[in-house]
């Protein structure tokens, strides 16, 4: 399969997400997974990330997807994009998915227990801008609120 067959393999893929209950479907990350560790570019992978994802993020339950801007260590224009699954497990299946991805994988600059990703992607590698979204517009989401138990009695300076 050539570079170009394997890229537009990858857009149908990404273009046909399915989700049910808050889940991205079974099928879908199958065929996802079918693309193989090389079946993004580095393009591809940079547009998934910062083009396709925060839609495909308003399927699936729990997951937060936030894009911004800013400059890496160097001084160039990028796309920071966080990634928090809440720990759904719809969330964890596709950044499971992903992370399998070469290049997906690359971008991946961080990674904090609770389900925080955080990938860095060069703007120059994007041919338009991403779905930006802000905090503000994620909070205002009608997605449920994390699960915050209350401290414990030790928490609280109880024995």
């Amino acid at each position: 399969m050539t570079g170009d067959q394997r890229s537009e393999n990858a857009a149908r893929i990404v273009s046909s997400f399915e989700a049910e209950d808050g889940y991205p479907t079974d099928g879908w990350l199958d065929q996802f997974l079918s693309i193989g560790r090389m079946g993004f570019s580095m393009t591809d992978a940079a547009k998934f990330l910062a083009r396709d994802l925060l839609p495909i993020s308003r399927g699936i339950a729990c997951l937060s997807v936030t894009i911004s801007e800013g400059v890496s260590d160097y001084g160039d224009p990028q796309y920071k994009i966080e990634y928090h699954t809440g720990g759904w497990s719809g969330a964890e299946a596709l950044i499971g998915a992903m992370l399998n991805q070469f290049w997906i994988h690359h971008f991946h600059t961080k990674w904090q227990s609770g389900g925080h990703f955080y990938f860095e992607v060069p703007k120059d590698l994007c041919e338009e801008s991403p779905a930006m979204i802000t905090a503000a517009d994620q909070a205002s989401a009608s997605s449920p609120e994390p699960f915050s138990p209350e401290p414990t009695s030790s928490e609280q300076g109880g024995r």
